[in-house]
């Protein structure tokens, strides 16, 4: 799987520093340099996950068909849904960052059903806090950037596991809140961090649940 998804959005000078594929996964680390005001609108047959490696360019936004009128400020990492319209737009500046393109056919398969999508979830994956997603993306920029032994079997674990928490974050993520309060993938969140240790801070199961300690304490109350 190639970066057929994004071609709209490498027109301006980029550079390729370290590149890795598998069967459902191609992941790339680039180093980019966005125009002022740059805006490019592409369709996406796969989904798109983005680790920005640098600071963000200055009022870095998306937007997708999804959301309508509404546009999401990029986070630090973003996840794209497959068939979507997205359109990124920029200030401009350097950017260096990891971007990972996976089969949507690969996460249907594992997550057992077709993802639907929709607003709420793609707020959430606009600015995408998943502990366990976002730790498997510095491991994987740390082996592109430095290989070590038996390098290809790590990053071919590391790619697995992406993709079977991408599906499991995927499933959870259009569940609906129990009368307001936190989502049930959050919840579940939430339990696995206790049963691996008992004393976790606010603050740590906040970013957890990719929401603010306020609004930890309100929702689970």
């Amino acid at each position: 799987m190639q970066l057929s998804s994004l071609n709209a959005f490498w027109q301006n000078d980029t550079r390729l520093e370290a590149a890795f594929s598998m069967p459902g996964l191609h992941c790339e680390i680039r180093h980019c340099m966005w125009s002022p005001t740059t805006a490019a609108r592409q369709y996406l047959d796969a989904h798109v996950l983005w680790m920005s490696l640098t600071p963000l360019p200055p009022r870095s936004a998306l937007h997708s068909d999804v959301t309508g009128s509404q546009t999401l400020p990029a986070g630090a990492v973003n996840l794209m849904p497959a068939h979507a319209m997205i359109e990124v737009s920029t200030d401009g500046g350097r950017h260096r960052l990891l971007v990972c393109v996976i089969d949507p056919r690969h996460i249907e398969r594992l997550a057992g059903h077709r993802w639907q999508g929709g607003l709420r979830a793609m707020s959430i994956g606009m600015d995408l806090r998943d502990r366990h997603i976002v730790d498997t993306l510095l491991r994987l920029v740390r082996e592109l950037e430095a290989p070590g032994p038996a390098s290809e079997t790590l990053l071919t674990a590391l790619g697995t596991s992406l993709m079977v928490d991408v599906a499991r974050f995927l499933s959870g993520a259009v569940e609906v809140p129990r009368r307001g309060g936190l989502a049930p993938w959050q919840l579940r969140r939430i339990g696995e961090r206790l049963e691996a240790d008992p004393t976790p801070t606010l603050a740590e199961l906040a970013t957890l649940c990719g929401i603010s300690v306020r609004h930890l304490i309100r929702a689970y109350k």
